[in-house]
């Protein structure tokens, strides 16, 4: 109706999950990347949630058309079905026999489906969503689904989407088994203002207008105050605000024409009320805070006057590879035996567990959030492995001893068992000088020292090594990966001198994995041409401006009385 008044191609804010429309906001962006390294990693069961409206369909649609021809999906958008019907309807998605009427019948015929599958090396992925709306029966076989495996992987891997709800459901003491298979659980969040500005100009953007022209700054303040960040009340806000604009022959959606808008869809089911009061007195405060963004940075409307999304210039160029030290709160204090066994008992499991990494990734600078991230995830490899993901760092679980930690002389996460205890605790290690340990709970807490000799008894023989992503490698590069992995792979091969020019195309060809093998055998690692986690933390070091934390001064102190660190 008013897209040629206002020069657009089509309506830009359809009720619609198009793919072609997906703005990625950074909890999108995360989940989007967090599906597609697990789904590298071939982790089994998969959650996805936020409140109604935004964007988990979208959202997964267009993970589906991402994912590589070597994958098999399905996606299950009614699950309102038995378990029978559930496995029907995925036995047709993927085209093979839903003839029997029976559990086993069609659960057979799945299985020989994925064994065919695996043998040809490729992946099957059940997507379903809407899953708050599944019973707890078809939820118990869904996890018998997920032990269809081989030796050595899975056979299939789950996606379960859906609302708040189905965190709920899944808490219920009667699925802590389905659980604790979820090895990612993300949650998508409202947009933030500076985040529903970009979103309304991608979006006007691909529809061929631009928000700047149709939208004044404080109208879309307006409509995300009234929305509250949920993209599919930004879309009926900006939807109606247009039409409101176009009924009034006006070019452009002011303050009044939003609130005018706003006050007609307030009575809609589902619709939060958007702020009343007189206009020009809402109008009034919301400018003064406007024009005080503008006095402190412009931040605001400035971000508008740029709809290709660039980037300013880019940086100089960055510097040597360096080491940069770790600063600790406060001078380290000595504890014994005791004093540790002591500590680790008085540590919550879970807690620990968020301290530890929040502490190690402190190590490497700058602000990190672990608090309340992936909590649903009752493995701890699981958890740490996806927080690290969120703070742009890679992580790897190890086995090893001493000689293993100080091999890679950098910080980690030790797992730690209590003699007399259930579960582990975790704390960071900072640094190791001639076998004193220099540890912290927490980044907050102050540092401690212990020997060697007195933590190995509570150490479990496992710890996680963490480094900086800044290329957001995920899984394994290899000769299936998509172009852009391996464009970053050449690129970061250029840099640490391993090639001397990239290919004429992006592939994966024989010439690049010769190289990578070249560079795996200088630095020790098995040759199978393969850029797995080892591989890509062998190439960061080599990276000329890549800042590794030094392990922290820390000599041997008296022990204080009682020895607890606080």
């Amino acid at each position: 109706m008013y897209t040629a008044f206002f020069g657009l191609t089509e309506k830009p804010f359809k009720l619609v999950p198009n793919p072609a429309y997906l703005f990625l906001s950074r909890s999108h962006e995360e989940a989007l990347a967090h599906l597609s390294y697990a789904l590298a990693e071939g982790d089994g069961f998969l959650l996805i949630t936020g409140e109604v409206g935004t964007g988990k369909t979208t959202l997964c649609r267009a993970f589906l058309e991402r994912l590589e021809p070597s994958v098999e999906a399905a996606l299950i958008f009614n699950p309102r079905l038995d378990a029978v019907q559930l496995l029907k309807a995925i036995n047709d998605e993927f085209e093979i026999d839903a003839s029997a009427d029976t559990v086993k019948g069609l659960v057979d015929a799945f299985n020989d489906f994925l064994l065919r599958m695996w043998a040809a090396g490729r992946k099957v992925v059940v997507l379903i969503d809407e899953a708050q709306n599944l019973n707890r029966e078809v939820l118990e076989q869904l996890r018998l689904l997920s032990n269809l495996e081989s030796t050595r992987s899975k056979l299939l891997q789950i996606i379960l989407v859906g609302q708040p709800e189905l965190e709920t459901l899944l808490a219920a003491h009667g699925l802590r088994q389905l659980r604790q298979r979820i090895t990612l659980a993300c949650r998508l969040r409202p947009l933030t203002l500076p985040e529903t500005v970009r979103y309304v100009d991608h979006r006007l953007t691909l529809a061929g207008g631009h928000a700047r022209d149709l939208f004044s700054a404080l109208s879309i303040r307006m409509i995300h105050r009234y929305a509250g960040g949920i993209p599919r009340l930004i879309n009926m806000a900006c939807d109606r605000a247009l039409l409101t604009a176009f009924g009034s022959d006006r070019p452009r959606v002011t303050a009044l024409t939003a609130w005018t808008a706003l006050r007609e869809i307030r009575f809609k089911p589902g619709v939060r009320r958007p702020v009343g009061g007189w206009p020009w007195r809402l109008t009034a405060g919301l400018a003064g805070a406007v024009l005080l963004a503008g006095l402190v940075g412009g931040a605001l409307v400035g971000g508008w006057h740029h709809s290709d999304g660039g980037l300013p210039a880019a940086a100089p160029q960055v510097p040597e590879a360096r080491r940069v030290a770790i600063v600790m709160p406060q001078t380290p204090l000595a504890v014994d035996r005791p004093a540790l066994a002591a500590l680790l008992q008085a540590l919550d499991p879970a807690r620990s567990r968020r301290d530890a990494l929040a502490a190690t990734l402190a190590d490497w600078g700058g602000p990190v959030e672990v608090q309340g991230v992936f909590e649903i995830a009752a493995e701890d490899a699981g958890f740490f492995r996806l927080a690290a993901l969120r703070n742009g760092f890679s992580l790897q679980r190890l086995e090893g001893d001493l000689a293993d930690i100080q091999h890679f002389d950098l910080p980690v996460i030790l797992a730690m068992r209590l003699p007399e205890g259930e579960g582990l605790r975790y704390l960071s290690l900072a640094g190791l000088q001639e076998h004193i340990a220099t540890c912290r709970q927490s980044p907050d807490r102050s540092a401690f020292l212990v020997q060697w000799a007195d933590l190995a008894p509570f150490y479990a023989g496992v710890f996680y090594l963490v480094w900086k992503n800044p290329l957001g490698y995920s899984g394994v590069v290899s000769a299936g990966s998509p172009r852009e992995k391996i464009l970053a792979l050449e690129e970061h091969l250029l840099a640490v001198g391993v090639i001397d020019a990239a290919p004429a195309t992006a592939a994966y060809g024989p010439s690049l994995e010769a190289a990578v093998r070249l560079f795996q055998r200088r630095h020790g690692l098995a040759p199978d041409g393969l850029v797995g986690p080892m591989t890509q933390l062998a190439l960061y070091r080599e990276t000329p401006g890549y800042s590794l934390p030094l392990p922290p001064p820390g000599p041997l102190l008296s022990r204080p009385e009682g020895g607890d660190p606080q």
